[in-house]
């Protein structure tokens, strides 16, 4: 087999390996199980579960309050609770994979990330971690995500924050066919870097 057609399986092998994780990865949210006294919902795709956005409010008598003092208090909740701080490369990869581009797209990813006072706020939105200093918050409308950097706001607000239930965060196991083709394109490349290694 030459080195032309070993290069093109390879890429081919590597290529249907990253359209499978891809495709893998897009999936809906659902509601999930309480964990740890904390509301979840879960990402079918990587199998994370998250809290939810609306987790700072609990019911009052006269429409939602705040149940922490500040956002501090808040994170000390969800981080007592096996919840770790989701970063930008978590909220895109989760956002990716939540169409909410529709009206109903959204309404599924409303009723799944917002839960309880969703429909009152009116938005499913949050903080992710970014840089020391900084964070980077996320709305998602009928007409898709948005994303701004901005500063941490001490006061609790009409968003949440991206935080994952970190002791279930082992995600999506590769499939075994995936698998596979990782490792003929691993192979295919090692072959070839064989051919080129100078006979001394």
């Amino acid at each position: 087999m030459n080195r032309h057609t070993l290069s093109c399986l390879a890429f081919a092998a590597a290529a249907s390996a990253v359209a499978g994780f891809s495709a893998g990865a897009q999936a809906a949210v659902v509601n999930h199980a309480d964990v740890n006294g904390i509301r979840t919902f879960q990402d079918t795709g990587t199998g994370l579960i998250w809290a939810d956005l609306d987790q700072f409010l609990v019911a009052g008598a006269a429409g939602p309050v705040f149940q922490y003092a500040d956002r501090s208090a808040y994170m000390a909740a969800l981080t007592t609770a096996g919840f770790q701080w989701a970063g930008w490369a978590e909220v895109t990869a989760l956002t990716g994979s939540v169409p909410v581009g529709t009206a109903a797209g959204y309404q599924d990813a409303l009723d799944a990330m917002s839960t309880e006072f969703g429909s009152i706020l009116g938005t499913v939105s949050g903080y992710s971690d970014f840089a020391p200093g900084s964070v980077m918050q996320w709305h998602a409308t009928p007409q898709g995500w948005s994303s701004f950097f901005t500063q941490m706001p001490n006061n609790l607000n009409d968003s949440g924050l991206w935080a994952y239930y970190s002791a279930g965060a082992g995600g999506n196991v590769p499939a075994p066919g995936s698998l596979l083709l990782v490792g003929a394109a691993l192979a295919a490349l090692a072959v070839m870097a064989g051919r080129r290694r100078p006979v001394g």
